[in-house]
């Protein structure tokens, strides 16, 4: 599986009548999605092996590790493109409901190993997992119908609420309001310069890591890439949301999302 997103870097066309036109580049990167996530995955598990081992207290488990290698890869897509792939959040959701139907078959049993394989995945119950995804979903149904959410964030924000539950996702998504506010506020008062560092910043990390095919056509049409005074990459500020709930005491959200 592979998905082509894409970045001009567009010209001004001449001004003067007999100077050619100056047709636009498009920067074209393939991703390669069954390798992108066989490496989410490991990677996932790395990081929350790693972390317990390091600091146990931290309680930092794979479903939260993997939303946020998740949020990682689309903040990246979004920045460079205005783009999160369907491949990245249909399968997101799909591993959260996998996770808990897991987390639900060990419970089951009473055993030492089997509290230890529960304990890593630190995954929702299947209950509180439709819950998140149906609350999340309906967050971002209501949005993109009242503020012109992108069908991208509507989808991540519902694999958020599928992977860590109702009331962890509820915490990210106010979490990701805090620096989304702010963001699009700075955003344009210096004229959408922030959209242009990050679009930049986000091409040369996926670059430098080689992720996927990176081509570069000419001739082949305006770039999917989103204004940069009108809207902000939803989801930089989701994945900071997500890093934030691991810093932030919980004390500090408990008035406000109730636990």
């Amino acid at each position: 599986m592979s998905e082509t997103l894409a970045k001009s870097d567009s010209q001004p066309a001449a001004t003067d009548a007999a100077a050619p036109t100056t047709t636009p580049t498009l920067k074209v990167i393939t991703l390669q999605w069954s390798a992108t996530w066989l490496a989410l995955a490991s990677l996932a598990a790395v990081i929350t092996l790693c972390l317990n081992l390091a600091k146990p207290a931290a309680g930092v488990g794979y479903a939260y590790a993997l939303a946020t290698m998740v949020c990682l890869i689309a903040a990246l897509t979004d920045a460079a493109t205005g783009v999160i792939p369907n491949k990245l959040t249909y399968p997101a959701m799909i591993a959260g409901l996998v996770l808990a139907i897991v987390t639900g078959i060990f419970l089951r049993f009473d055993t030492n190993w089997s509290g230890r394989v529960v304990q890593f995945l630190s995954a929702p119950t299947i209950r509180d997992c439709l819950l998140g995804f149906g609350v999340c979903a309906a967050i971002g149904i209501l949005s993109w119908l009242l503020s012109g959410l992108g069908e991208g964030d509507l989808k991540l924000i519902a694999a958020i609420g599928a992977l860590l539950g109702l009331s962890a996702s509820l915490k990210v998504l106010l979490l990701a309001l805090c620096v989304a506010v702010p963001y699009a506020l700075i955003n344009i008062l210096i004229a959408g310069k922030f959209n242009t560092v990050l679009c930049e910043a986000a091409w040369r990390i996926m670059q430098l890591l080689a992720w996927g095919k990176i081509d570069q056509r000419d001739n082949i049409g305006p770039a999917t890439v989103m204004p940069p005074h009108k809207s902000i990459p939803l989801a930089v500020p989701i994945l900071a949301g997500m890093i934030a709930w691991q810093l932030v005491p919980a004390a500090w959200l408990a008035p406000i999302t109730g636990g």
